[in-house]
């Protein structure tokens, strides 16, 4: 589908039937400005300075303030960052915006030395005037293979990536560039993701395990009529993958804590390994959803059909697409309906190991 196409791409898009892939495009995704990354080393924590970040290479999560037409305003997510980011999508790519402070832990090495901790950013959300923004809830990615790694920083690690972030922002404080001119976003933390996860033993077994031994990740979440779905690479259970779901007010009150599971079998990556979820987004009656290998192989390799676009309502995923090799060590982790014309749909995917997430869009179709 080409740029010139996308003001008109919401023509048609709520037709009935089941969806059916057409094509995977490697149609690269514009940007202006920069995503931030990592922060780099003794840069003050929370800085706003795009000069003291490395530009994104993770980018992990995304989600926009309307399913439909252009612009949008939208945040995003790198999982080496110590928050979120504003940005503007419209009919041609993105425009990079102000950044968003979340976390501010550092840890104190025996050296003496501060480490500013990121909080594995994992997944964004939209809903009713509030963006959410979720933490891995799990173990660091990669600490199995650190040599000399210190088990407290880890821990520490592991600490900040539980938590959830409600993101409001006033009205007008933004301006089309996705710079904010008005006031500081409204900001509430949650822990209560956790304990929702620690109520389920299917999950809670799997909490403080490492990634490469099936432990606890979240990857994609999404709101629907007031709930909030976290859909989980790890673990993956007699060849299900975990989606849990819990209220909105919930998560963000006092009411006794309450959700529920919801088991969905993804298939199988190509070397026959069950796939976990690695994002979910809104989309008509239910959820597109990337299912991926629960752990990656050692080698970071990347084959044809690993990762997989299903169209999620209830219980019953139905396969979109089987996604191409885009490069080893380049995955997909982010999925943006963008629209249709007619029969054929549109979403824009982003992919951790690409730099500044490398958009592209993949197209599927409607019978």
């Amino acid at each position: 589908m080409k740029q010139a196409s996308r003001s008109r791409l919401w023509l048609g898009v709520l037709g009935i039937g089941v969806l059916v892939a057409l094509s995977a495009s490697a149609e690269d995704w514009q940007l202006k400005g920069k995503i931030f990354g990592e922060l780099k080393a003794n840069r003050p924590v929370g800085s706003l300075n795009q000069d003291d970040y490395k530009k994104a290479s993770d980018v992990s999560g995304i989600a926009c303030d309307r399913g439909e037409g252009f612009p949008r305003l939208c945040l995003i997510v790198d999982d080496e960052a110590q928050g979120t980011q504003l940005v503007t999508l419209t009919a041609d790519g993105f425009e990079a915006g102000s950044f968003i402070p979340l976390v501010h832990d550092v840890f104190q090495r025996p050296d003496g030395k501060l480490k500013a901790l990121d909080f594995d950013g994992e997944a964004v959300a939209y809903a009713d005037g509030a963006f959410y923004v979720s933490g891995s809830h799990g173990r660091p990615r990669h600490e199995a293979g650190k040599a000399g790694a210190d088990p407290a920083e880890q821990d520490a690690k592991a600490q900040v990536s539980r938590r959830l972030f409600r993101v409001t922002l006033s009205p007008n404080s933004v301006d089309p560039s996705a710079k904010l001119t008005g006031p500081a976003p409204a900001i509430v933390e949650s822990a209560r993701l956790n304990e929702a996860i620690a109520a389920h033993p299917e999950l809670s077994d799997a909490s403080n395990a490492p990634l490469v031994e099936q432990g606890l990740t979240v990857e994609g979440i999404a709101v629907r009529d007031g709930q909030l779905y976290a859909g989980l690479r790890a673990p993956v259970s007699d060849g299900a993958a975990f989606m849990l779901a819990a209220p909105l007010d919930v998560l963000f009150g006092e009411k006794p804590l309450t959700s529920r599971l919801i088991k969905l079998k993804l298939g199988a990556d190509s070397r026959g390994n069950p796939r976990g979820i690695r994002d979910l987004a809104p989309f008509r009656d239910g959820f597109l959803l990337i299912a991926g290998p629960a752990v990656d192989p050692g080698d970071g390799a990347v084959s044809a059909g690993d990762y997989t676009l299903f169209y999620l309502v209830g219980d019953k995923p139905t396969l979109l697409l089987d996604l191409p090799a885009y490069k080893a060590k380049v995955k997909p982790e982010a999925v943006l309906p963008l629209g249709g014309t007619g029969k054929t749909i549109e979403a824009l995917l982003l992919f951790d190991g690409a730099n500044e997430g490398g958009g592209k869009t993949v197209e599927f179709k409607l019978p």
